[in-house]
């Protein structure tokens, strides 16, 4: 498939900076989408008009390298433009932001990610409708961002355990990423319409989830989805060597260190 660019909207500053477009759906643009479908924010608006902006937030430890090195380096090789790095101690946060509209016309207009909240957010069909790699490169963005990789006790004193996890209020994205990893092989579980209580607010939500239980799972994803988060190879590095994987507030810990990775 080859994008039809030629009707986008670009600003003075996008020409002036020489903005470009993808061509057509690469690998490297299938994981950004996963990205984007993930932590991705897009179209802010503010009292004195439009703010033609894209985010992409994490945690400001764990998530730094990921965001400063990684998404920076792959959003600047598909689009020419830089990326605005920030960290928000205040709330624990790191952002990645570019002002264009010529990038915000090409999320909402050629892929048809939605501006805005993303509460029914779906897998953009040009990933439904492709083939197996372009899935797997998609499935490592949105599991860098959006899955929790993590271990549990079960029937031991430690977390030895693996358990793959997407839990999120669109019902349509775990439903549309449950057919998705059956194309590729896996057999994952869900579970939607749950009422649970919200950790922070201390109020009921509705949300939905997708489990990947066991070692074999997380095998099959580290062999044939991969990583670019350090974040989770650095869980997966400790897992295999030592047999279980420390909480997280330990990997942050660690991560927060000179020389943690």
């Amino acid at each position: 498939m080859v994008f039809d660019v030629s009707k986008l909207r670009t600003s003075s500053k996008d020409k002036m900076r020489k903005l470009k477009f993808p061509e057509k759906l690469t690998l490297e643009l299938a994981e950004d989408i996963g990205i984007m479908v993930g932590d991705g924010h897009i179209g802010s608006f503010h009292k004195g008009g439009a703010n033609n902006t894209i985010e992409v937030a994490g945690n400001m430890v764990t998530d730094k390298l990921y965001h400063s090195n990684h998404i920076s380096g792959l959003k600047q090789r598909l689009f020419g433009l830089p990326c605005y790095f920030s960290l928000r101690p205040e709330i624990h946060t790191c952002k990645l932001r570019i002002y264009s509209k010529g990038i915000v016309e090409f999320y909402s207009r050629i892929i048809l990610l939605p501006t805005g909240k993303k509460k029914e957010i779906h897998v953009p069909k040009i990933i439904m409708e492709s083939n197996n790699e372009i899935k797997k490169a998609f499935l490592r963005g949105l599991g860098d961002t959006d899955f929790t990789f993590s271990f549990k006790k079960r029937h031991k004193s430690f977390l030895y355990y693996p358990s793959i996890k997407l839990g999120t209020e669109s019902k349509n994205l775990i439903m549309d990423c449950k057919s998705i990893l059956e194309d590729v092989g896996f057999k994952p579980v869900t579970a939607c319409d749950m009422v649970v209580i919200h950790t922070k607010t201390k109020k009921p939500f509705t949300t939905h989830q997708l489990f990947l239980y066991g070692k074999e799972n997380y095998e099959k994803w580290v062999r044939e989805i991969g990583f670019s988060n350090p974040k989770n190879w650095l869980k997966y590095r400790l897992w295999k060597e030592n047999g279980f994987c420390p909480p997280n507030a330990e990997i942050e810990k660690m991560m927060s260190e000179p020389g943690g990775i």
